[in-house]
């Protein structure tokens, strides 16, 4: 078996608390880059990812 190194994460776990779900993740040390409306972009090193809500 091959071993990869992870450079992109593409993930979004919400939880039913939006705000509870972003604090998530700037806990983990995640900076939020981007906030516009309903989008966002969080990274930390050279992993990002960003996510669209849809309500």
């Amino acid at each position: 078996m091959e071993s990869f190194k992870v450079n992109n994460l593409t993930a979004f776990i919400s939880s039913k608390d939006f705000q509870l779900s972003c604090k998530f993740y700037e806990d983990l040390g995640f900076e939020k880059l981007a906030d516009i409306g309903s989008a966002f972009r969080y990274e930390i090193s050279s992993c990002s990812f960003g996510c669209k809500i849809i309500m």
